[in-house]
């Protein structure tokens, strides 16, 4: 073979190696390359994942603001069908009293409701449906937007039924007044939750009966208004949850039987008014659970008879009222155990419309 045979066949040989290394190194940088990418996708991935949710919140967030700003300020209403609100401020969540007018609202979506989150910091609510208006519901979507109530008024509405946990998201209420509501029934734990209220009007409305758990949940009340109904049953221990309870008003109803058990629980009852029922006796020891009892009024009843034993147990009442009924005397007999009270104190003692304050000298009739 001649030299230059075989420095071409070398020079061959060289550039065939050169390929095939040239070849390795571009396969090895390329599959480095690839491997560097998944594990830099990878970490790219752990960082992007929270920016996505985070940009996700943020989106969400913006859609929110976006919705409420598409409502209108329940208390700048101009033009509304349903209701209209006047407010101590007009400003954005800025508004701690609002008394409303309601027209004409029979869905508890229309968006009137929904526009209480413009006020989302109310305290006190009053929603008053007008003489020829329409509401038959509490509105629940207008409450669950104010966390913060603490008096709500609703009047002259035809709500019929509180169902279970009605109040469930105004845990924060010291007041409720729903006079004039036409409420039939009242399910049983429908104040539910509602343990910082202190007062609870339920007047003139069309009540029939009170049965066992009504006011469980009530743990603070102190003032409980049930007059105007048409109640002629009160089931025994109805008020056993209601330890604080101070003053209760069954007036103008239709009540025929009381009994000690009744008024179960009552400890700290100090006013009771009974006026305008359909008593006719007071049986012994009928008010033996309130004995705190201070003012006790059973005028305008059927009473005839006031048993020997009626009073016991009432040793601070300084008010009593038997005017109008059908006692035909007072024996006084019925008045022992209270006689203390006649003796050492002043007191006012009504019967058959004559007030009577007793010193010195004590007077029956």
């Amino acid at each position: 073979m001649t030299s230059v045979g075989y420095e071409r066949r070398c020079a061959g040989g060289e550039r065939r190696f050169f390929l095939v290394l040239f070849w390795i190194v571009l396969v090895t940088v390329t599959s480095n390359c690839e491997a560097g990418a998944q594990q830099d996708g990878v970490a790219d991935g752990k960082q992007a994942r929270p920016k996505d949710e985070q940009m996700s919140r943020s989106w969400s967030e913006e859609d929110t603001l976006a919705d409420e700003a598409k409502l209108e300020n329940i208390c700048d209403i101009q033009s509304s069908l349903s209701a209209y609100c006047i407010c101590d401020s007009l400003s954005l969540n800025d508004a701690n009293e609002a008394k409303c007018s309601v027209f004409n609202v029979s869905d508890q979506n229309d968006s009137i409701w929904e526009s209480f989150k413009t006020q989302a910091g109310l305290q006190e609510l009053q929603l008053n449906v007008q003489e020829d208006g329409r509401l038959n519901f509490l509105p629940a979507v207008a409450l669950r937007n104010l966390p913060d109530l603490t008096s709500l008024q609703v009047r002259d509405a035809t709500i019929d039924t509180l169902a279970s946990q009605t109040f469930v998201d105004v845990t924060q209420l010291h007041e409720l007044r729903l006079n004039r509501n036409k409420i039939r029934h009242i399910r049983p734990f429908a104040f539910q939750g509602l343990s910082r209220t202190v007062e609870l009007e339920l007047s003139h409305n069309e009540l029939s009966s009170l049965e066992r758990g009504v006011f469980a949940g009530l743990d603070s009340l102190r003032h409980l208004f049930l007059d105007g109904n048409n109640i002629s049953l009160v089931e025994d221990s109805v008020f056993q949850n209601l330890r604080k309870l101070e003053e209760l008003d069954l007036s103008g109803n239709s009540i025929a039987v009381l009994t000690g058990e009744t008024l179960m629980g009552l400890q700290q009852l100090k006013k009771l008014t009974l006026r305008g029922n359909q008593l006719a006796i007071v049986g012994d020891h009928t008010f033996a659970h309130v004995s705190n009892l201070r003012r006790l009024d059973l005028s305008s009843n059927q009473l005839q008879v006031i048993r020997q034993q009626a009073l016991a147990g009432l040793r601070h009442l300084n008010n009593l009222d038997l005017s109008r009924n059908q006692l035909k005397g007072l024996d006084k007999s019925a008045m022992l155990p209270i006689w203390s009270n006649l003796v050492n104190s002043s007191m006012t003692f009504t019967v058959e419309g004559e007030d009577i304050c007793i010193n010195e000298t004590h007077r029956m009739i």
